[in-house]
């Protein structure tokens, strides 16, 4: 019965098609191969945490790998956090950070054993290494962790309104910004209208 659906299903030229690419791309996504990792002869690490899928991951990556070849001596490793492994390195590193593990978000930064969450600039991420380098003890920071967002988390483009920083509103002007631009929502409009009408 079974076996009758399936071939009946197949039969459409439409669903072969159709099977044959997802088949297709799935084979690309799993044989897809994973960055290379810089080689791991530092003073000390720095772990960058990402996932093929964000986009502020694609972001930060140049940043790690123009600083990577103008720092031979730091050991820059790339860890696709949406693998087994490299979560659970992620969730390792970041417990002995101390960060809220509910609260993990790529992309992370782990310079010695600190975490610098978001998007860091490349002068950010070089004080950071250079600070690491004069006061760290045991490869971690003598300071408490950050999990402070960096600043590419808190800038967006807006419509009509251009770059903003969020967390510089005030909360009853964010909710009418936000408000506004949601209110353009051309499906909620024309509901609307044939409401009214």
């Amino acid at each position: 019965m079974i076996t009758g659906a399936i071939k009946e299903f197949f039969k459409d030229r439409f669903n072969l098609c159709l099977a044959i690419t997802l088949l297709a791309l799935g084979a690309l996504v799993l044989l897809q191969p994973q960055e290379a990792l810089m080689p791991v002869s530092g003073e000390f690490e720095v772990n960058f945490f990402y996932t093929p899928t964000c986009p502020h991951c694609s972001e930060q990556k140049p940043i790690i790998h123009e600083l990577g070849q103008e720092l031979p001596e730091v050991a820059f490793i790339y860890n696709d956090a949406s693998t087994p492994a490299g979560i659970q390195k992620f969730r390792e590193m970041a417990s002995e950070a101390g960060m809220d593990l509910s609260r993990l978000g790529v992309p992370t930064t782990f310079v010695g054993k600190r975490p610098l969450v978001g998007v860091q600039s490349k002068e950010t991420l070089a004080a950071e290494i250079e600070y690491c380098r004069e006061n760290c003890v045991d490869g971690g920071h003598e300071e408490g962790a950050s999990q402070e967002a960096g600043e590419g988390l808190k800038e967006f483009d807006l419509p009509f309104i251009g770059r903003t920083d969020l967390t510089a509103l005030s909360l009853p002007v964010l909710a009418i910004l936000l408000g506004l631009i949601d209110g353009f929502n051309p499906c909620a409009m024309w509901v609307l209208v044939y409401l009214i009408a």
